[in-house]
């Protein structure tokens, strides 16, 4: 086996891994984001799971296309994917009538349908396991697309 196909093969395994780590985490994520928004209100618990489902099924879905595609063909990444989980809880909570959160001028230009200010600013927000796979992918990629196009900069 070639050094490239090694590394080829390695951040094959790291994509993988940060993308089921970040599946196992989505719906926890969900259910925790409308918990602490909502007050812990239980009545909410069903709801919460129940979205934190579909969009484990949606976003991680969408994570491994991704995450399987060749990184010159990645248009995103896995952070911004995972950041669309904010709707499946936003929906939740504005469903049941809670009141949406104040926001300084930033929050709002950055993530202006993000009412519940609930936009999670990096991997460590869905925990270390999701934190660690993504740092670990990152620098993956790094490498790879360095050594794949070191010809072209020469």
């Amino acid at each position: 086996m070639s050094d490239r196909q090694a590394d080829e093969a390695l951040f094959a395994q790291l994509s993988d891994t940060l993308a089921i780590e970040a599946a196992k985490a989505i719906g926890p994520w969900v259910v925790e984001a409308v918990a602490v928004r909502s007050g812990h209100d239980s009545s909410l618990l069903g709801a919460a799971q129940q979205a934190g489902q579909q969009a484990t099924d949606e976003l991680g879905a969408e994570l491994r296309e991704l995450l399987g595609a060749d990184i010159d063909e990645q248009r995103s990444n896995p952070l911004a994917v995972l950041r669309r989980v904010v709707p499946y809880a936003a929906e939740v909570l504005g469903n049941a009538g809670v009141a949406p959160v104040a926001r300084d001028r930033d929050a709002i230009a950055l993530h202006p349908d993000d009412h519940y200010d609930l936009t999670p600013g990096a991997f460590i927000d869905f925990g270390e396991a999701v934190h660690e796979a993504g740092i670990r992918w990152g620098a993956g990629k790094a490498h790879l697309h360095l050594n794949r196009h070191k010809e072209s900069r020469s």
